[in-house]
C-alpha cells in the first residue's frame, strides 16, 4: 500500500470571512491528510503491528504515526 501526502490548495467549505475560529478563517487549506479505517475489517487478540515509514523532518511537519 502506498499513501502519498501532497501539498495542495483546497477550498475550505467552512470559510467565513472575518471569523476568529481558525477552522473557518482560512479560505484555503494548504495541506490535506489521509486516514485508514479498518474497524470491523481486522481483529487482533495478541501481537503487534510494525510500521516502516519515512517522514519529512523539516520545520512544520507533523507525523501522526
Amino acid at each position: 500500500m502506498l499513501l502519498e501526502a501532497k501539498r495542495e490548495r483546497v477550498l475550505n467549505p467552512n470559510y467565513v470571512a472575518g471569523s476568529p475560529d481558525w477552522k473557518k478563517k482560512r479560505q484555503y487549506a494548504e495541506y490535506t491528510s489521509v486516514c485508514i479505517k479498518s474497524l470491523g475489517l481486522v481483529k487482533y487478540q495478541f501481537g503487534r503491528i510494525e510500521v516502516r515509514s519515512r517522514i519529512n523532518v523539516s520545520k512544520g511537519s507533523w507525523s501522526a504515526i
